[in-house]
């Protein structure tokens, strides 16, 4: 069983007036933002995403702009600030506390797994123990 809460940012879609035809588009732009940032591109327009989607350079333009979001004439958009900006707007930056309760083997191997591939920080802060190994404990 695996108990979460979820902290989210005040200024995150839940909270806003944003029309739901952009909001629909935002996971899009996202992905394509981290397309780039692997391919290590630095600096994108809106007719570099607009290539990437069946969507007009200039109605990406008007949903960045509509979110307070404004690239630099003649340049584009820093595709990390924009990628991080779309993440805060879709509650993506957000902290999770979880808790693993009866995880055994499986569970000690998946939190392994995400302090290698650093996907989260994993902490442990009490020993695991099995049913029955609490059993034997009680009975001597």
């Amino acid at each position: 069983m695996v108990l979460m809460t979820k902290n989210i940012a005040k200024q995150s879609y839940l909270n806003s007036d944003i029309p739901r035809v952009i909001l629909d588009r935002l996971p899009i732009y996202l992905r394509i933002l981290s397309q780039l940032q692997q391919e290590e591109i630095k600096i994108t327009s809106s007719n570099k995403i607009s290539q990437y989607v069946p969507i007009e350079s200039s109605q990406i333009r008007k949903d960045l702009t509509y979110l307070g979001i404004n690239g630099i004439n003649g340049k584009g958009y820093s595709v990390k600030t924009l990628k991080q900006s779309l993440q805060k707007l879709l509650g993506l930056d957000a902290s999770w506390n979880a808790v693993l309760i009866g995880g055994s083997t499986l569970g000690r191997s998946a939190m392994e797994f995400m302090k290698q591939k650093k996907i989260s920080n994993i902490q442990n802060s009490c020993s695991i123990r099995s049913k029955h190994q609490n059993d034997r404990q009680k009975n001597f």
